[in-house]
């Protein structure tokens, strides 16, 4: 944050405790921290590739999503904005449409605008679409451990069929094939191990 300016810290803090206590809440702990954290490298690269000149301090940007997050999440919500109350939707709302004119019309290198619309586009994706890729990536997670209990079952039935044959025939006469393919079953036995 600004080192010149103490309220750039303690308004985006006001903020973030304001609001994403509320969001923790809905969200849990891990996930609040997914959303503020990926939204600070989001609102990052919007920056870099938007406003390249200008300078980026702060968590602005991930303080956005977060404003965004508990707009969608408590639209009715009423608020205290400058000593007037307005509803959270209809503050968002405001929010955005003076991030989308900053954009178009300023020249400020002081603020960087287009990361604080990065934040808000990020935290209304965030909201909208995290459940279904969290749930995505859940199912490939278990599709991927039910294919290695596969793998692992057949690798046993193989070692077991290599086994039977040393026993009924002798350990001379397993192919240079079979020895091999025991050996990494070995090796892969003692690593699941470690």
């Amino acid at each position: 944050h600004s080192t010149t300016d103490a309220w750039h810290l303690i308004f985006n803090m006001l903020v973030l405790w304001m609001f994403g206590s509320e969001v923790e809440r809905v969200l849990g702990r891990r996930r609040f921290l997914t959303l503020y954290f990926t939204a600070g490298i989001f609102v990052g690269v919007c920056g870099c590739i938007f406003t390249p000149w200008s300078p980026m301090i702060g968590a602005s940007g991930a303080i956005f999503a977060i404003e965004i997050a508990f707009a969608l999440y408590f639209p009715n919500s009423t608020v205290i904005f400058y000593f007037f109350p307005i509803k959270a939707k209809y503050l968002a709302m405001i929010f955005t449409g003076i991030t989308i004119f900053n954009c178009i019309v300023s020249n400020s290198g002081n603020v960087a605008h287009f990361a604080h619309l990065g934040g808000i586009i990020y935290g209304f994706l965030f909201v909208r679409y995290s459940y279904r890729v969290f749930e995505y990536l859940r199912k490939r997670q278990i599709q991927h451990h039910e294919r290695e209990i596969v793998k692992e079952k057949m690798l046993r039935e193989k070692v077991d069929e290599i086994l039977d044959k040393v026993n009924r025939e002798g350990l001379q006469n397993l192919s240079w094939r079979e020895r091999n393919f025991l050996k990494n079953a070995s090796r892969k036995y003692k690593k699941n191990r470690n």
